[in-house]
């Protein structure tokens, strides 16, 4: 709990109050959806345009995904905190010169869980340092989702296997960070 008398000022009889950082508690939850009905580009007259919905590569992993799913949810209450990422891409196909090539859709997921430790009196007087200290632990791509590749015959070109497009897959974070 909170240090107590004296209204926590220094020297009116009490040790002072710690300062409390973030919201004391919030729920939040997010879902967003985007449509692409057209992505052309036009270099120059005369050259063919560009259309990375269908058939144009916009980079290593396809095209343009026709549908994009975000959703998050975050909870924070007295210094813990939960967040979740969870997104989504439509499959996409490119004409490449040996045929076509067809990207996968991809799911994948992130988890971040944190916790200040000046909501912990208890804590903070057992290890003063950890005053002013936050603990993260951050999880990316939980279900090591990698997007998948196939050519006309259902092989995977070597230039588009798993490992060489997504080389950490699933990637586990711990952070502490101190206010001095």
């Amino acid at each position: 709990g909170r240090a107590q008398g004296g209204g926590g000022r220094p020297g009116a009889g009490g040790p002072p109050r710690r300062r409390r950082s973030g919201r004391p508690g919030s729920l939040r939850f997010a879902v967003f959806h985007t449509w692409t009905l057209q992505d052309e580009v036009l270099i120059a007259e005369g050259v063919p345009v560009f259309d990375f919905l269908d058939g144009s590569a916009g980079g290593a992993l396809g095209g343009t995904s026709a549908h994009v799913l975000n959703a998050n949810m975050g909870r924070w209450n007295n210094g813990l905190g939960i967040f979740a990422n969870l997104n989504y891409a439509s499959p996409t196909e490119v004409a490449a010169q040996s045929g076509l090539l067809r990207f996968s859709d991809l799911v994948t997921a992130d988890l971040r869980i944190g916790y200040e430790f000046n909501y912990s009196d208890k804590i903070v007087n057992a290890v003063p340092f950890l005053e002013e200290t936050r603990l993260a632990l951050n999880i990316r791509n939980i279900l090591d989702e990698k997007i998948q590749v196939t050519d006309e015959t259902g092989a995977t070109p070597f230039a588009f296997q798993e490992d060489i497009l997504d080389p950490f897959g699933r990637t586990w974070r711990l952070e502490l960070r101190k206010r001095f």
